[in-house]
């Protein structure tokens, strides 16, 4: 996806939607966040209205143990996108990266309020509920997603976290 990416954007260099999608490869790669966070900060120059733009930069942020900054990113995507449920998502991981558990798991729920099928929102709330030693939320957060969706990696993953918690 990223030679994709890149050839677009040699062509359109200034196409915000690109870069953030480049963004967001890089991010999943080891070793890639500082160019992650290059790529959605372009994005944000080319449109700094888009909450989503300020969410990815939020995770990215967090995922370099930038928290402060990451939180600003946060509240700047939900100051522009108040009912988007990734941007919300994205303060959820902010404050869990902080080892904020109770304010993690708020804004898990927030997120899930508008969004129940939220991914990010649903694993990182398994997450929190067991870092914070609620273990039958936790246990019943799980088998819901194992239920919704059997096939997600992340739900298994929480499921072993429990497992071994248990």
């Amino acid at each position: 996806a990223e030679v994709c990416f890149r050839n677009v954007l040699a062509r359109e260099p200034d196409n915000d939607f690109v870069h953030s999608r480049l963004a967001l490869c890089q991010m999943s790669q080891e070793g890639r966040k500082k160019e992650a966070l290059a790529s959605i900060e372009e994005a944000i120059r080319l449109r700094a209205d888009e909450g989503f733009y300020h969410a990815v930069r939020a995770l990215v942020l967090a995922d370099l143990h930038r928290t402060r900054d990451a939180l600003d990113s946060a509240d700047r995507a939900i100051a522009f996108a108040p009912e988007d449920s990734f941007a919300l998502s994205a303060k959820a991981s902010v404050y869990s990266a902080m080892q904020r558990w109770a304010d993690a798991e708020e804004w898990c729920r927030k997120a899930l309020a508008i969004d129940a099928e939220n991914a990010l929102a649903s694993n990182l709330l398994t997450h929190v509920l067991r870092l914070q030693g609620k273990g039958e939320e936790n246990e019943a957060a799980v088998a819901q997603l194992l239920a919704d969706d059997p096939e997600n990696s992340l739900a298994h993953v929480n499921a072993g976290w429990a497992a071994l918690a248990r």
